[in-house]
């Protein structure tokens, strides 16, 4: 089975967005895509399709809340736009 990369998907999804999107959606999303990735990078937990689980949000909430010392609206709206990607 062939494996989706997650950023490239993600980019994708961004890049396609554009005639449709506002401006500031489209930073907001390139932001957000950034911080998955200083994710993937700090902690070694590999962003992929089959990796976003319930072992995924844990490591990612503790990952924004203990090492990025972001708060709780910021945090939704990280995985506020991991659920419009995935759907």
């Amino acid at each position: 089975m062939r494996s989706i990369k997650f950023t490239p998907a993600f980019d994708e999804f961004n890049e396609k967005g554009k005639n449709v999107k506002e401006k500031s959606t489209l930073k907001t999303y390139q932001s957000v895509i950034n911080f998955y990735e200083e994710f993937s990078e700090f902690t070694g937990y590999p962003v992929r399709f089959d990796t976003i689980n319930f072992d995924f949000f844990e490591k990612f909430s503790d990952y924004c809340f203990e090492r990025k010392i972001t708060l709780n609206n910021y945090n939704g709206k990280l995985i506020s736009v991991l659920k419009t990607f995935m759907n």
